[in-house]
């Protein structure tokens, strides 16, 4: 398995210098996939590199658009999944408070983020208002 991470990452970072994103910006949805490939490869700085792209990208996507939920590519989930493989849970927590002011009665974000607390090791974490910005 340690080859394949090796060949997995070299395989990304020959297409990166062939169109690298600083000339070739790429969306935000398709840079998340990119970056959770590093980060199964093993590849934490990378995965960070382009995390921090993907996190500004979809939190500006949520300010243009807030009730793009339902696309399975949506900026929530997106960001969802970022926080959760960071272990930034005070973001995931804020960013799900804010669903539930969208979705009072969906159970599953309330749990959530009773779990999320639980991992933070206590009952109530502070929520983070500005999600980064």
């Amino acid at each position: 398995q340690q080859g394949d991470s090796a060949k997995t990452i070299s395989t990304m970072d020959a297409m990166q210098s062939r169109v690298p994103i600083e000339v070739v910006p790429m969306d935000y949805r398709i840079l998340s996939d990119v970056g959770r490939i590093y980060l199964m490869a093993g590849d934490t700085a990378r995965f960070n590199k382009y995390s921090s792209i993907v996190e500004r990208d979809a939190l500006a996507a949520i300010e243009q658009n807030p009730t793009d939920v339902s696309s399975p590519y949506n900026p929530y989930r997106i960001l969802l999944d970022l926080y959760d493989a960071k272990q930034e849970y005070g973001k995931e927590i804020a960013l799900l408070s804010r669903l539930r002011t969208m979705f009072p009665n969906e159970r599953s974000i309330d749990m959530r983020i009773s779990q999320l607390r639980m991992i933070l090791g206590r009952k109530t974490a502070p929520e983070v208002d500005s999600l980064g910005k």
